[in-house]
């Protein structure tokens, strides 16, 4: 978890362009991320602009999603993402209408985001990511030794 010390109204900020929610963007507020799609050119540029001069976080590039492998070429979740920066919250957002003096799932490079794994039983497999965690979460319920 981490200290939260801020919080940013992206969804104000964003409604204040003048695009439509619905007509010409669809977003998802998260707590620490917002994640848009779009149906026009002019939304992405303007809401592109807009984050980029954001200070409270940052627009993830595809390199970076990559990188953190949650890129998917689909675009299912999300055509652009802001990840803010650790410690702010986007308030309200669309899990809670007041900021919270904790969160998670800020940038996993960040030192908050660094986890431990404890187990009542032994763990075979090779850990190096949250993502991994899913084998041993499907080996436990499937009770395989």
């Amino acid at each position: 978890m981490c200290d939260t010390k801020g919080s940013v109204d992206l969804i104000k900020v964003i409604e204040n362009t003048g695009l439509v929610y619905g007509k010409d963007y669809v977003a998802m507020y998260d707590s620490t991320m917002a994640r848009f799609w779009f149906m026009n050119d002019e939304a992405r540029e303007t809401i592109e602009d807009v984050l980029s001069f954001q200070s409270s976080g940052k627009i993830v590039n595809d390199d970076e999603l990559k990188e953190m492998r949650v890129f998917f070429e689909d675009r299912r979740f999300g055509e652009l993402f802001f990840l803010t920066n650790p410690g702010t919250l986007i308030n309200p957002s669309y899990f809670g209408l007041q900021a919270i003096p904790g969160m998670h799932g800020f940038h996993p490079d960040h030192k908050d985001s660094y986890s431990l794994m404890f187990s009542s039983t032994s763990i075979d497999e090779n850990i190096n990511s949250i993502t991994d965690i899913r084998k041993v979460m499907e080996k436990e319920i499937k009770n395989e030794k």
